[in-house]
């Protein structure tokens, strides 16, 4: 949900610059909990479907959404007849699918021809920001922990060679530009993103690569940076379309 209020200006500039028709057919690939497929505002009568690969998301997103068709299914092999939807789009997906070029294809063949294909977020991790210094270690042992969970955090930067290479046309690309620093964030959303950290840094506990103390030092050091007004992370954030044929 918070991913989702980041990227919501985002979403709303995309949809209004496809002019997606009022009797469209939209379809989320690893909606998860419903947090995009609630905040969608498409036009008229469209239809909205979300799939995910875990059905206990599934039946958080049936109470948070009830708009929206849910099933359960693989992105990779996505259970739909060819040119379906209009619109099939993705959010924080492709950074955690194993072949995020299959991905692609899939949701290139179910959209229609005319249709638009559309990754709303995928953060660039490599690329990174993170101050005051102390913070710099946590930001490469968080990343480190993504890699091991199986995240390429080098795919912002293939976005459009993904796009390419499903036989999508009119592509575009750009970079979502959000810096989150302490003094402009609230105390809950920074706790949230603490939150975050702390789970993906638990992957190294477990293998112990990291102590629990090492943790909590983190921990430390990023609310006292907080109170101090010198806490910042910017994760460079991009997100495309392109028409499929």
């Amino acid at each position: 949900m918070q991913q989702a209020v980041w990227t919501r200006d985002v979403r709303r500039f995309v949809l209004e610059k496809l002019q997606i028709s009022k009797n469209a057919r939209i379809l989320e690939v690893g909606c998860g909990t419903g947090a995009i497929t609630n905040s969608l505002k498409p036009p008229g009568p469209a239809k909205l479907y979300g799939l995910d690969i875990h059905f206990t998301s599934l039946l958080l997103a049936k109470d948070i959404d009830k708009k929206t068709i849910f099933m359960c299914g693989d992105g990779l092999a996505l259970p739909f007849l060819s040119q379906t939807f209009n619109l099939t789009l993705c959010h924080y997906y492709l950074i955690w699918v194993k072949d995020n070029i299959q991905a692609v294809k899939e949701m290139a063949r179910i959209t229609r021809s005319g249709g638009y294909v559309a990754a709303f977020a995928e953060p660039d991790y490599s690329a990174r920001e993170d101050l005051p210094y102390e913070m710099k270690e946590l930001g490469k042992m968080q990343n480190r922990a993504l890699t091991l969970q199986g995240v390429d955090i080098h795919t912002s930067k293939k976005i459009r060679g993904l796009f390419q290479k499903a036989g999508l046309q009119d592509i575009h690309v750009h970079q979502i530009r959000r810096n989150q620093q302490a003094q402009n964030t609230s105390e809950t959303d920074w706790e949230m993103e603490w939150q975050v950290l702390h789970f993906d840094l638990q992957e190294l506990a477990k293998r112990k690569i990291i102590t629990e103390q090492k943790i909590e030092r983190y921990h430390q050091i990023d609310m006292q940076s907080r109170k101090e007004g010198n806490r910042q992370l910017y994760i460079p954030t991009y997100y495309g379309w392109g028409r499929v044929k």
